[in-house]
């Protein structure tokens, strides 16, 4: 699919790591600075692809600007919803399902492995920020909406865990979100 679409992946692939579940491994050994992968734009999600999403347009202008690359998420559940028919449906049936990201997690799990750390604190504003989101896109799309509350949150988490920073944009490319390294391998 990423290279139907322009992109080249020669010295990598997607691999199943044990215990980790699926990542991004050399094929070869890689040299400093050598590119390794290419993603063109357009594949990319993006706050610039985002608006041209359908369910995007539908929602208020004031909504759209308040949300930010929060925007990126309502994009990302659309067509996460959409599965098959999505037209970059070979990437996103790689993602993970989500469940082992903090932000998804009870919060009585919350409490127990993160009460009383900064990280707790973030998260709850976090969650706090997801749960306002979609209230503000249910509200502005009522029966529209073409995704449910926990696509919304799957995809946040999806964006939060998974994007890069591209010019001051989260942008979420594919097969790089599947990237992570050590260098002991």
């Amino acid at each position: 699919w990423l290279e139907v679409n322009g992109g080249s992946s020669g010295a990598v692939h997607i691999t199943n790591i044990e215990g980790f579940g699926l990542g991004l491994v050399a094929r070869r050994p890689i040299e400093k600075m050598q590119i390794v992968a290419s993603v063109p734009k357009q594949l990319c999600l993006s706050l610039e692809s985002a608006l041209l999403s359908e369910c995007v347009r539908q929602l208020p202008p004031l909504l759209v600007d308040t949300l930010g690359d929060s925007v990126v998420g309502v994009a990302l559940a659309a067509e996460l919803n959409a599965g098959c028919s999505s037209s970059i449906s070979p990437w996103l049936q790689m993602l993970p399902s989500c469940e082992d990201l903090p932000l998804l997690w009870e919060q009585r799990i919350l409490d127990g492995l993160l009460g009383g750390l900064d990280l707790y604190e973030r998260l709850v504003a976090m969650r706090e920020e997801v749960a306002w989101e979609f209230e503000q896109i249910e509200d502005a799309l009522g029966d529209d909406l073409p995704f449910s509350r926990d696509d919304y949150w799957r995809a946040s988490a999806l964006l939060l865990s998974r994007a890069y920073s591209i010019e001051d944009r989260l942008t979420l490319p594919p097969l790089i979100d599947f990237a992570n390294h050590c260098d002991k391998l």
